[in-house]
């Protein structure tokens, strides 16, 4: 399934640009390999037949989901994510450092208290995210403070302890929210 980006500024995602860049090969993947000279060499990729398949009948059983269990962890998720597309609005409308900055200031807060309430709500492995997400968050107030521009932001955010973690949680938990709560939380 396809996903849009959405090119907008929160506490995570500085950790989200910086996975972007890791892991993408850069390369052609059907090139060869490299000669000496640098050229690629063109490789032939050998077919197999597939074996016929039998197909089976096994018998299905449904599991007995938690009633409400997903839902109730996408209210607060919801927060994080009008958090993020507000971020994202006062950032691309050109908004004053000042008032940039006041209200990163103010909403963490509220944010973290979100993610508090998730943590609370959420399986193992999702409140494993939401707790590096929310660490990672509350460490943003103090930075976000005393900044003087949102540069200095953004460079101080890619420098702060736990960045590549809090990118990793931030596409897990985006990846979770739009699969159960049909809204991206935009990484954070």
């Amino acid at each position: 399934m396809a996903r849009t980006t959405r090119s907008r500024f929160a506490p995570a995602v500085v950790a989200l640009l910086l996975l972007a860049g890791c892991g993408a090969s850069g390369g052609d993947d059907e090139a060869g390999p490299t000669t000496d000279d640098g050229s690629t060499t063109e490789v032939e990729t050998p077919t197999t037949e597939e074996a016929p398949t039998t197909e089976v009948e096994t018998p299905t059983t449904e599991a007995s989901p938690d009633p409400g269990a997903d839902d109730d962890v996408c209210e607060p998720l919801l927060t994080v994510s009008e958090y993020d597309e507000r971020t994202g609005d006062l950032v691309r409308g050109g908004t004053p450092w000042p008032e940039l900055q006041a209200f990163f200031v103010e909403s963490i807060e509220e944010v973290v208290a979100a993610y508090d309430e998730a943590i609370s709500l959420a399986d193992y492995e999702l409140a494993e995210h939401l707790t590096v997400l929310r660490d990672f968050t509350d460490g943003f107030t103090e930075l976000a403070a005393s900044s003087d521009s949102l540069e200095e932001l953004s460079t101080g955010a890619t420098e702060m302890a736990g960045v590549l973690e809090a990118g990793e949680a931030g596409l897990a938990l985006d990846t979770f929210a739009e699969d159960t709560c049909g809204f991206s939380t935009g990484g954070s």
